[in-house]
């Protein structure tokens, strides 16, 4: 049996984690699934390599990194702010895939303290409306 590269490890991941996405490979929030988690494994932040690294087309790569920086979940100096995602060994999967949503577009995200963030969802506008407390 072969070895698995580090970009089929993270596909893999990416479909333990939600076993609807097997299959679902050109699918915008696969693609950016795994875009996020090679960011925390393999790449940083750069987009050049995470563009390589995936082999993702770079407007798309590059739209998420905006939105990621925008929000605070990355910050230059490759840091990605992940460390949510696990508790106990295991994966909160629904800030995983919140952030996910701030990755494309469909939720906003600002840091609140003590490494929180606050979502609120994208109005159909396309618009991010003030946050609502």
């Amino acid at each position: 049996m072969r070895a698995m590269t580090a970009f089929e490890l993270i596909r893999k991941e990416l479909e333990r984690l939600d076993p609807a996405l097997q299959g679902q490979e050109t699918e915008d929030d696969y693609r950016a699934g795994v875009v996020l988690l090679s960011a925390v494994w393999v790449t940083g932040t750069d987009i050049d390599r995470l563009r390589m690294f995936t082999g993702y087309d770079r407007d798309f790569v590059a739209a998420i990194s905006r939105k990621m920086h925008k929000s605070g979940l990355w910050e230059d100096g490759d840091l990605v702010h992940s460390d949510r995602w696990c508790h106990e060994d295991s994966y909160s999967s629904a800030v995983f895939w919140a952030d996910v949503l701030v990755g494309l577009g469909m939720l906003c995200a600002r840091p609140v303290g003590n490494g929180d963030f606050c979502y609120w969802a994208v109005d159909q506008g396309g618009v991010a409306p003030e946050l609502l407390m």
